[in-house]
Formats: C-alpha cells, structure tokens, sequence
C-alpha cells in the first residue's frame, strides 16, 4: 500500500517530465527530455549514442501509455501518472515500467565509457538534464554515493531507482535521486 509521502515523490516526478508545465505529460514532453539528455550528455556529436537516448525516452512515453491506459497521441494528467504508480507498486509490476527504464536511460546517456559506473560528473549531468539545480546536485551527490568513492554502479542506481519508488523512509538516499525529496 502506498504511503502519502511515496505520492509526493510521485508528483514531484510528474512535474520534472512535464516539461511544459500544462499539468499534463505527452510524447512531446519525453521528445522533449530525450533531446535536453542528449545535450546535459555531450551525445550530440555521437548519432548512435543520441539514437539510442531518443529511443529510450520514446520507449518510457510508451511504457507510460501502457501503464496509464492511455493511447500515445493522448496525454497523461498528474493523478493518472500518480494513481499508475500507485497501482504498479501495490501489485509489484513497477520495476519494469519505473524503476529499471530509468537505471537503462541513466546507464545509455551518461556512462560514456561504457563501463558501468558513473563518475560524479556523469551523473551530475544526468541531474542537470532532469533539470536539478547546483545546490541540489552536490547534495544529493553527498546523500547517494554511499561509500564516498565519487563513483555510482549500475547497481547503485537500481538501488537508488528503488528506493526512490518504493521507501518510505524520508532519509533513504534514492530519495534523492531527483534531487531534494
């Protein structure tokens, strides 16, 4: 069952993919955040790598569309995208359209050496891209990096990934991974 605080994490994300601020999520919102990925990344100069950063978005507004009932030309309101978490985490099916879709889309367009972990500046720019501010980011680069290494595994991030779904713990770092909970 999901708590009020898990609500409020789910409407802050709502709002970070509402890029328009109509009060709705659409496929041009996730076009949007794919093309602003691609910038925060460096990926510009590398077509397949901007390729495969466009897909992963396109493939999140789908898997949206899917979760919500929604048909891709329509668009999501924030109580559906809330209730669709919801729903996902009482019946356990988030990890396939929540949780490990963002670990993915972090590991394509923010490892660019492709080994598994993100530096510090990798992932800080996978927050600048999500549209978190400086103070923000060396926070919760401070909260996340749980052994203080400057270095976040792929692991780390489906940990993180899944606190942030699923703990009610206002202190659990995966809260922070979109910046200040």
């Amino acid at each position: 069952m999901s708590t009020d605080f898990q609500r409020q994490k789910y409407t802050r994300r709502f709002r970070l993919l509402d890029l328009d601020g109509d009060g709705y999520v659409q496929e041009s919102d996730f076009g949007s955040l794919g093309r602003r990925m691609i910038a925060a990344s460096g990926s510009a100069e590398d077509p397949a790598r901007a390729a495969e950063i466009s897909e992963v978005y396109r493939d999140g507004w789908h898997r949206l569309c899917a979760a919500t009932g929604t048909s891709t030309d329509d668009r999501v309101a924030r109580d559906d995208f809330v209730a669709a978490c919801v729903a996902s985490l009482d019946s356990g099916s988030g990890f396939d359209w929540v949780i490990l879709p963002t670990v993915n889309a972090v590991l394509t367009g923010f490892d660019l050496d492709r080994d598994g972990i993100l530096s510090a500046d990798e992932f800080s720019a996978w927050l600048r891209g999500n549209g978190i501010g400086p103070g923000a980011i060396t926070e919760t680069l401070r909260r996340v990096d749980r052994d203080g290494d400057g270095k976040i595994t792929a692991e780390d991030l489906m940990t993180m990934a899944e606190e942030f779904y699923r703990s009610n713990d206002p202190d659990a770092p995966g809260n922070w991974i979109l910046g200040v909970p």
